[in-house]
């Protein structure tokens, strides 16, 4: 078969070595570096006119990890714009695939799905790493309902928990500026509210966040201390 001149085709791979944003590992020193997960996704797309003119654009998606998945979420979107005598075509996609409910996170209706670790003390980064592990992240508090469930969850186990408990923000410029673990401003997430005399200065070195067992409010600590710490899994993943 012969093709025609004005035969074009169009082929590119694209390799996602991590997937979730919740696989993200944020440093208490470096304030900002990332690993990678172990999953990859794989795309590709191939496009050709043929003989009358048509153009044809064909789409593979390709994704390989240890889990399997449901719920995943598609969204494909199209624009179609002429400038200047030139016409153009785009098309924006996402897939999103939620991570896996873990089994043993306590669901509390309308806020999430939860887990408090008080058995075992550990540093922010370690924390953080074992919620990710688990197919969640550090508790991120977006408003008063769910800072009273975390507390209720908080009093089962007062003693055994400590005074504070590791949640998801830290001081990411080391300047009272604190940040969720993804990036968030805390006067964003609709519950930026301080224990009385919290944050407290710079120079004591508190950089990750905390969550106060008797006020149910936040607090600043230092992110080698050795604490309890509260996972979440979003309600919202669970409905994606």
């Amino acid at each position: 078969m012969v093709l025609p001149n004005d035969f074009k085709v169009m082929f590119f791979w694209i390799i996602l070595l991590s997937q979730k944003l919740a696989s993200s590992q944020p440093s208490c020193l470096g304030l900002g570096d990332f690993s990678k997960g172990n999953k990859t996704l794989e795309l590709s797309i191939m496009g050709h006119r043929n003989q009358s003119g048509h153009w044809t654009t064909q789409f593979l998606l390709n994704e390989e990890s240890q889990r399997s998945h449901q719920n995943w979420k598609l969204d494909l979107k199209h624009t179609n714009n002429q400038y200047g005598g030139v016409n153009s075509f785009h098309i924006k996609g996402a897939v999103i695939v939620p991570p896996p409910r873990p089994l043993d996170y306590e669901h509390i209706p309308g806020i999430g799905f939860y887990k408090f670790h008080y058995g075992s003390k550990l540093t922010f980064q370690e924390a953080h790493s074992t919620c990710t592990n688990e197919g969640g992240h550090l508790a991120i508090l977006n408003s008063q309902e769910e800072a009273t469930a975390l507390k209720a969850l908080y009093k089962r186990h007062s003693e055994a928990g400590g005074p504070w408990s590791y949640i998801g923000i830290y001081d990411q410029n080391k300047a009272r500026d604190f940040v969720t673990i993804y990036g968030q401003p805390l006067k964003e997430t609709g519950f930026p509210k301080w224990h009385p005399g919290e944050p407290e200065d710079v120079k004591r070195g508190g950089f990750c966040g905390c969550f106060v067992r008797d006020s149910g409010l936040l607090a600043d600590v230092g992110c080698g201390d050795k604490l309890s710490f509260f996972c979440e899994y979003d309600l919202s993943w669970n409905n994606l």
